[in-house]
């Protein structure tokens, strides 16, 4: 790496850390730049717009997801274990980017119709890979037959949420964490003794 993108990398966790503590909406561009120590003219060198660097924090994450989901879709094990290694994924990105995460969902009502749009469209990319493993699984018989969409998207909106309330420094690890929601999510909560 040229110390020009390990300086982009330091804006972007800047930015994504200013967009959390202050809110999307009410950060400005200078608020970044005084964080990093850039004049007006330096932060504008990196980012045209508040927005723009929103849309690379994203994207750094969710275009990395599709692409290793659709490795991971491609490997050997059923479709109830290729499934589950999907979540499993999903939900560690969420766990690693907690900060990012929150901001993806509070900001979408403040941008641009042509961001919303990109974003849609990554999100459905995302859902597809996911909806074909899941319907594999149904056909291999080691997942219920249940609408895969309807499957996904209440998994998904459940893992989606994990910013809301998981705590990094809580008493679990990650992996346990994970293991745990999986057991929950794929499972359900009654005791199977009773």
């Amino acid at each position: 790496m040229n110390k020009k993108s390990d300086r982009r990398d330091e804006l972007l966790k800047m930015a994504a850390q200013v967009f959390y503590e202050k809110g999307f909406a009410q950060t400005t561009l200078q608020d970044i730049a005084d964080r990093m120590n850039f004049t007006k003219p330096a932060i504008y060198y990196y980012a045209n717009s508040k927005e723009a660097l929103f849309v690379e924090i994203y994207e750094g994450i969710v275009v990395g997801a599709i692409e290793r989901a659709r490795v991971e879709a491609q490997t050997a094990g059923s479709g109830r274990e290729r499934f589950e290694r999907l979540i499993a994924a999903h939900m560690r990105i969420f766990i690693e980017n907690v900060q990012a995460n929150s901001i993806l969902e509070v900001a979408r009502g403040v941008l641009t119709a042509e961001t919303q749009s990109r974003m849609k469209f990554l999100e459905r990319e995302y859902s597809s890979i996911l909806r074909a493993v899941y319907s594999e699984g149904v056909a291999d018989g080691t997942l219920a037959d249940v609408d895969s969409g309807l499957v996904v998207n209440t998994v998904l909106g459940a893992c989606n949420m994990l910013h809301r309330w998981y705590d990094p420094s809580g008493a679990a690890s990650p992996d346990k964490f994970v293991a745990s929601i999986l057991q929950l999510l794929g499972s359900g909560f009654n005791n199977r003794q009773n």
